[in-house]
């Protein structure tokens, strides 16, 4: 995903990716290279939660697909970073159907609980487009 989304940045574009795993940003790093964007990609290795509060940048556009109990947190973090008119994609959150259904688990509850969160945020319009584990696209519309 990094390498498609570093494809179609702007000349003067950058994507930013947060890794935990050390060794899968060794990985991603070889690939980077191969495809000719290392120039194009930083990369982050640590928590998101520790990583994104330390980012002094405004984003056009965010994907977040990792511990899925830290979305609520997550979302949070980079929504002030979101600049107006800006994009968050989140993946996973329909948890293959369970929060469509009702699924009472603690992991299904709480992407029940984010995805309530962010439908009734008036800064922000949101969809869920529902391929496999579904797709949030979100839309920052105002700054409160």
């Amino acid at each position: 995903a990094t390498i498609c989304m570093a494809r179609g940045l702007a000349k003067e574009g950058v994507v930013h990716t947060i890794e935990i795993n050390p060794e899968l940003d060794y990985i991603a790093k070889k690939y980077f290279e191969l495809a000719g964007l290392q120039e194009k990609i930083r990369t982050h290795i640590g928590d998101a939660k520790e990583i994104i509060p330390k980012l002094d940048m405004q984003i056009d556009f965010a994907f977040v697909d990792g511990a899925k109990p830290d979305y609520s947190v997550m979302y949070e973090m980079i929504k002030p970073k979101l600049r107006l008119g800006g994009f968050l994609a989140v993946d996973n959150v329909l948890w293959s159907g369970k929060v469509a259904m009702g699924a009472e688990d603690k992991l299904t509850r709480s992407m029940h609980e984010f995805t309530k969160k962010v439908s009734e945020d008036k800064e922000v319009e949101m969809i869920i487009l529902p391929g496999r584990d579904g797709l949030m696209l979100v839309r920052k519309i105002a700054d409160c």
